[in-house]
């Protein structure tokens, strides 16, 4: 563990003090991620918008039809910069544009999490036609699909706005297209105006610069400033150069090719989507799981320590979490076949090893595992205590390491594995259950001593770690696990039962009185005692409205992320159109409703930013709820559908797990795996959970 591992008060002192560093960056420091215009009113955060769904999977909306004010957001990043987009429409029709870029890389102050350089930059280059400024623009049409086109109209002409963030660099692009409207030629002159912006770290004084470049000819030389372009344009013909939004380190030196950069993007885009390929028959779902899988994607950094994903937002970046990361989107990163993920994910759960007590000392008197590790891997954060943080590792670790299907990795990772066994089990307290300090939410809402959440994990990764102990030859210590784990079971079921506000489901914690919107985690970890009203308690009026759940029923917070883990629970759990019904509202409006394309974060907090992890999220309700693919070995996979009664016939391709590339496709009454050639097929009823063996090249009813 780090050299503070010895001393509680050092380490707790350590982390507030970063928890309040962090605080003054993001507040005081940084340029906020988003304007006044572009943050969302409680009181109307699902109006109507003028959106369609385009012929090739776009998100489109049609601005010029909307009648009054009307805004929206969207992050995209690369991997060395995130850009947010807020844009929209004023209530004269104008365009309203900010773009704030991220460089993680450059440290307003070193080991603090949100301390990355941010600049905002609002419309940009100033356009003049004829020698006449452009000082307004008519907002017309936007599109979305891995990245953002903005069409306006002005005097004269028509502007066209491809945004692509960079993956080489501290960048975002802009292509922009002038199109003569007129009957005449006109003179269009494109200028930088002379934008810099200078910020000097208050440690290390260096200073950093923030500026607009323009290129028509493909290169940026990041030493050498060209302010103007000047062209004559034809009736109806088009002026496309670039407008580019750069962050560095004064003195860098370094040459970009604008067009290698927009055509890795497109290609990331393109595979990504041709990657895992999802087909229900449903467009809109379809559609969601393609951007979903981008921005789940997109969101990784390089750091000093490797590759690093993060969860992005103008505030989380160059960083990993145990939820976000370990438990969230590794476990859905074990299916792809994009490297960059997969080697981020192996990354990732040996970094957080370096933060393991391995000494002799009683587990009592270790240090829970940290939270996150911030600043490229320079330090930590764990200013929330125990989150049931080691569980969240091992929960997601373990499900990796089956997928993966690498038992040389599975032998070095699991002594770590039996770290968080045993970190765990050293708080089990009088009634048989795990105790934990907060849960994911930090404290932000009561959890007690013990709650459900930190519980369901322990239960489902209990079962994961002795599969992997089986597949590395520990079989006395697979037996053990699953023996803890049949106690769990018994003590979760009769310490966290009970009937909540006239539902029959679990309270959150033993004192917890009102309905929580994590009493779903049991039925996505397989326990589905109580589900019937659990289910019915989600999707209730004291929880769930508008695509919407809320923290408590007695409270207005809302998180995409336990609405997502609500929507898996309730697949798992055998109640496919129930799923269905509320996976198709939820698809349609984070599609074309209000906020698009993506899953997001939260409201209040945050603004509903689009955090990454939260599509992986939406993803996993399709492998693991819907399909209900889940691991068994290296070499074998359980099967157990949840086919809604809307739906014919659904299929997953090039899925990558189990030391192979293989495919699913559902019936209603038959499931096909194919693989190398192969194909499997078995006949199954509501309920069968199906046993596939790759090495035997059997599928049967487990």
């Amino acid at each position: 563990m780090n050299e503070n591992s010895d001393n509680k008060k050092d380490i707790k002192k350590s982390s507030r003090i970063k928890t309040l560093i962090d605080y003054l960056t993001e507040r005081i420091m940084n340029e906020p991620a988003f304007p006044k215009w572009a943050i969302a009113k409680g009181n109307d955060l699902n109006p109507k918008r003028m959106r369609t769904l385009g012929a090739n999977g776009e998100a489109i909306w049609h601005m010029d039809k909307e009648t009054e004010a009307a805004s929206d957001h969207i992050e995209m990043s690369g991997f060395l910069s995130s850009a947010i987009i807020s844009y929209g429409r004023g209530e004269d029709g104008s365009l309203l544009l900010n773009k704030h870029l991220v460089a993680p890389k450059l440290r307003l102050i070193p080991n603090a999490t949100g301390s990355s350089y941010c600049t905002n930059f609002e419309i940009g280059a100033k356009i003049s036609v004829d020698g006449k400024e452009i000082v307004s623009e008519k907002a017309v049409k936007s599109e979305i699909f891995g990245g953002l086109v903005i069409e306006t109209v002005a005097d004269k002409v028509a502007l066209k706005r491809e945004y692509f963030p960079s993956n080489n660099y501290c960048m975002l692009i802009e292509r922009l297209s002038v199109k003569n409207l007129s009957d005449k030629a006109i003179e269009v002159e494109a200028s930088d105006g002379g934008y810099v912006k200078k910020r000097t770290d208050t440690v290390s004084g260096k200073p950093f610069v923030s500026e607009i470049r323009l290129s028509d000819g493909g290169k940026l030389d990041i030493s050498n400033r060209s302010g103007k372009k000047l062209r004559r344009i034809e009736p109806l013909e088009s002026y496309a150069f670039d407008v580019l939004h750069v962050s560095y380190e004064e003195g860098e030196e370094w040459t970009a090719d604008i067009q290698d950069e927009i055509d890795a993007r497109e290609k990331f885009v393109k595979d990504i989507v041709n990657d895992i390929v999802l087909k229900t028959g449903d467009e809109i779902v379809d559609t969601l799981f393609k951007h979903t899988m981008i921005r789940a994607n997109e969101s990784i950094f390089k750091t000093p320590r490797g590759l690093m994903h993060s969860p992005g937002g103008g505030t989380y970046y160059y960083a990993l979490w145990t939820n976000d990361q370990c438990e969230y989107a590794n476990p859905l990163f074990a299916y792809e076949n994009y490297e960059p993920a997969r080697e981020q994910s192996v990354n990732c759960y040996k970094l957080y090893s370096e933060y393991m007590d391995m000494s002799d000392k009683p587990f009592e008197e270790k240090m829970p595992l940290v939270s996150s590790i911030i600043s490229g891997g320079e330090s930590y954060w764990n200013g929330a205590g125990d989150r049931g943080d080691a569980e969240m590792y091992a929960y997601g670790l373990s499900r990796f390491l089956l997928v993966n299907g690498d038992k040389k990795l599975a032998v070095e990772m699991m002594p770590y594995l039996k770290w968080c066994v045993d970190f765990a089990y050293s708080r089990l307290d009088k009634n048989g259950v795990i105790r934990s300090d907060r849960d994911e939410l930090e404290g932000r809402f009561p959890s007690g001593k013990a709650n459900l959440f930190t519980n369901s994990l322990v239960y489902d990764m209990l079962y994961n770690i002795a599969l992997v102990a089986k597949e590395t030859g520990e079989e006395k210590y697979a037996d053990e696990c699953m023996r803890r784990r049949g106690e769990l079971y018994k003590n979760l079921i009769d310490h966290f039962s009970a009937k909540v506000q006239g539902f029959d489901t679990f309270r959150y914690y033993k004192t917890n009185r009102t309905l929580r919107s994590w009493i779903c985690m049991p039925m996505t970890v397989g326990i589905n005692d109580r589900s019937e009203g659990t289910v019915k308690a989600l999707y209730s009026k004291k929880l769930y409205k508008d695509t919407l759940l809320k923290t408590g029923s007695t409270r207005s917070t809302t998180w995409d992320r336990s609405l997502l883990f609500a929507m898996r629970g309730t697949f798992r759990a055998g109640y496919s159109d129930k799923g269905y019904e509320i996976l198709r509202e939820y698809s349609r409006s984070r599609l074309i409703g209000a906020h698009v394309p993506y899953p997001f974060e939260a409201f209040p907090e945050g603004n509903r930013r689009h955090l990454s992890a939260e599509s992986a999220l939406y993803a996993r309700i399709i492998t693991e709820g819907m399909f209900g693919i889940h691991p068994r070995g290296f070499d074998s996979m359980a099967i157990t559908p949840s086919m809604p009664s809307d739906l014919e016939r659904i299929s997953l391709k090039n899925l990558r797990g189990y030391n192979r590339s293989f495919g699913v496709e559902i019936t209603k009454s038959e499931v096909k795996v194919e693989y190398g050639g192969v194909t499997l097929a078995a006949n199954y009823k509501n309920g069968d959970t199906l046993r596939v063996d790759f090495n035997a090249g059997t599928i049967a009813k487990e």
